[in-house]
């Protein structure tokens, strides 16, 4: 924008006491294409700016009542933005401080040429506009890193509604293959639900975050997914199985991974049903991996389903008791089992009891879990005391 349209169409608020001041600007910026609005005092032209909306206001200082510096300073206090420009007759350095210190864009001294008005209130246009320009690309911006991130969230939200489903989906896909599998061995009764909620139990107890303690507990039901490869009258032998026999079980864990392979969600049950037989000193099975290179999924799995099946009644061995199957993992601890899970088990023992209790397959082993889980608390209670 050039200078000499800079002015045109704008409305300035002339503020003088003296009728020929007013009336010279008056027609001075008219001819500039400025539409004026005039005031003969301060009080008059407060009332006038709040009446309408000014692109500048050129006031003078000395006036009857209020001054100018005391228009300068209400107008400034409602409008931050409307450039002030002010004239005297008298200049001295306390009214130009004055001047300043309350925001006036300029401050004209009596005579001057129009061409200085004019000058002064260009300036002033200019910047008010600049402002303007600016606080409303500030507002579209907010708007709009309002409505991206409305839209973000509601992304978030739709995508989160997704996994859910999703994970819904993979969870009840799982429960059925599980169940393929129960109906394969008669006595596992609950014994895969309460292995999932002990693998989450001890997954988080070892700080895992919430995500993979997740995976773990809902992936844990498949560890055994392989035995519907194998000879129904092996698995439901009653008594010691034969090396040969034995040799046929073991290959469970093995048909099972290739049943779950290539499968992406069920990749961590692949890995806990292919390695929850391994020994940490590596005397397990298929592989005979040991310590780390064992997956912490079957580290855990591993601990989670031995002790429940050995507080289990199985056709080939009637339930241990809680103590024996306790000192059982313990004992293994470095041997069949990684010795940092055996910690986090060994922390957990309410928490494991509780869920045996919840789901057993018996009244009477609801009632063992139960009175076992009393005589632990009452241990750690003491342990605390001590």
């Amino acid at each position: 924008m050039n200078n000499e349209t800079v002015l045109k169409g704008t409305k300035i608020l002339v503020v003088d006491d003296e009728d020929v001041i007013r009336q010279v600007l008056s027609r001075g910026l008219q001819m500039l294409g400025v539409s004026v609005v005039t005031a003969q005092d301060a009080s008059d032209a407060f009332e006038k700016f709040g009446e309408g909306t000014f692109d500048a206001v050129l006031s003078d200082i000395s006036m009857p009542g209020e001054s100018g510096v005391d228009l300068l300073r209400r107008i400034k206090d409602t409008d931050g933005v409307t450039p002030f420009i002010l004239m005297t007759a008298h200049a001295d350095l306390e009214s130009a401080r004055q001047a300043v210190r309350h925001g006036a864009e300029d401050y004209l001294v009596k005579p001057f040429a129009l061409a200085d008005v004019e000058i002064a209130l260009r300036r002033g246009v200019e910047k008010k506009r600049l402002v303007e320009e600016n606080r409303a690309y500030q507002t579209r911006l907010e708007e709009m890193v309002e409505e991206r991130t409305s839209q973000l969230l509601d992304a978030k939200r739709r995508l989160e509604k997704l996994l859910q489903e999703n994970k819904d989906a993979h969870l009840e896909s799982i429960i059925v293959l599980s169940k393929v599998a129960e109906q394969n061995d008669e006595d596992t009764g609950n014994h895969i639900k309460r292995v999932s909620l002990i693998c989450g139990a001890l997954a988080r107890k070892l700080g895992l975050d919430e995500e993979e303690a997740d995976r773990i507990s809902y992936s844990s039901p498949m560890h055994d997914i392989g035995k519907i490869a194998i000879d129904q009258n092996i698995l439901k032998k009653r008594g010691k199985l034969t090396t040969e026999e034995f040799e046929h079980m073991k290959l469970h864990t093995v048909r099972g991974a290739a049943i779950l392979e290539g499968v992406p969600f069920l990749e961590k049950a692949r890995e806990i049903a292919l390695a929850h037989h391994e020994k940490f000193n590596g005397a397990g099975y298929p592989y005979g991996l040991e310590g780390e290179s064992i997956p912490i999924s079957a580290r855990i799995v591993a601990i989670a389903d031995v002790f429940d099946a050995l507080m289990s009644k199985r056709c080939y061995k009637p339930a241990w008791p809680f103590e024996k199957a306790r000192d059982y993992v313990l004992g293994e601890s470095g041997k069949h089992f990684d010795p940092e899970v055996v910690n986090a088990f060994s922390q957990i023992q309410e928490e494991i009891l509780e869920i045996r209790a919840t789901l057993a397959d018996t009244e009477d082993e609801a009632e063992s879990a139960r009175e076992a889980g009393l005589l632990a608390d009452a241990g750690a209670k003491a342990k605390t005391e001590s």
